[in-house]
């Protein structure tokens, strides 16, 4: 190192640079000036549904480009004994599952489930008279291409007589 410093000769004095040291630093520094123009076109798109059953699967559109934002679902449970339990999976084309995500809590007989798909979420969520709030951790911008699926559903199948409404939020970009 010593060696190095006295090739270069590299003792500045205090805030000095060497001119030889100073061309050095600068060409790595040196940034591009010309203008740049980026624009970020959002196509945010809700899609929603309310289903008599418990599942409930979209399908990215040929020639699109999803990234989804948000999601929630109101789950509503009949008077059947079962325990139900929240799922997301996202699959490919093939039919490849890209993304799972459960809440690991069951739902029982004849609860209100609303359930917010957060990104980076480690909390279980709030019990209500009426209902509860649950939190199942979601991926950041998760991105699906033309004919990708997302479903959410009760994974157990307990009871197809229960109902669903689902909202999410997505970017939709032509592929």
């Amino acid at each position: 190192m010593q060696k190095l410093i006295d090739e270069l000769k590299l003792y500045p004095g205090k805030d000095q640079i060497p001119t030889e040291i100073a061309d050095k630093i600068l060409a790595v520094y040196q940034i591009n000036t010309e203008d740049l123009n980026i624009s970020l076109k959002r196509n945010w798109v809700i899609k929603t549904d309310v289903v008599a059953g418990n599942t409930k699967t979209f399908t990215v559109p040929a020639g699109k480009v999803w990234t989804i934002k948000s999601a929630h679902v109101k789950y509503t449970n009949v008077a059947v004994v079962d325990n139900r339990y929240m799922e997301v999976v996202a699959q490919d084309a093939a039919g490849t599952d890209i993304f799972q995500a459960i809440h690991g809590s069951a739902m029982t007989t004849g609860q209100v489930w609303n359930i917010d798909f957060v990104q980076g979420t480690a909390i279980d969520g709030e019990v209500h008279a009426s209902y509860f709030i649950r939190y199942i951790d979601f991926v950041d911008d998760l991105t699906l291409p033309e004919n990708c699926t997302i479903k959410f559903w009760d994974n157990g199948n307990a009871q197809p007589t229960d109902t669903a409404a689902v909202i999410m939020i997505v970017d939709e970009q032509d592929a």
